[in-house]
């Protein structure tokens, strides 16, 4: 489910900004090694710095992580949510974000296995 979930996330926001997920995952991996939706999912913070230095600009930082990231998590993992109340979460409790996303996936996963056995 999670490789299904990250191509999902990756195509939504391939579509939303052509060529601009290229951009900050090159930004991330030479960062931190990793790609834009690894840290989404595993290191939220780093993700933040990442945008927040790219743009200069709290406003469009939280509009890059709410369309780019934070719409296309919510609509992979089928959830409809508040995406300004996920965005602020994100943006300012980074480590709850993480918890409170694993533990929509694993519901999410858990009823996935429930229904195919």
């Amino acid at each position: 489910m999670k490789k299904k979930l990250i191509k999902d996330i990756e195509r939504e926001t391939s579509e939303t900004a052509p060529g601009f997920l290229h951009v900050l995952n090159s930004l991330c991996l030479k960062s931190y090694g990793k790609k834009c939706i690894d840290l989404l999912l595993l290191d939220p913070e780093k993700l933040i710095n990442i945008v927040s230095n790219y743009t200069n600009n709290i406003m469009e930082t939280k509009t890059i992580i709410k369309l780019l990231f934070i719409k296309p998590l919510l609509s992979a993992i089928n959830e409809e949510c508040d995406l300004d109340q996920w965005t602020e979460l994100f943006i300012c409790d980074p480590n709850t974000f993480k918890e409170e996303i694993s533990g929509l996936m694993k519901n999410k996963l858990d009823l996935n296995t429930l229904r195919t056995s």
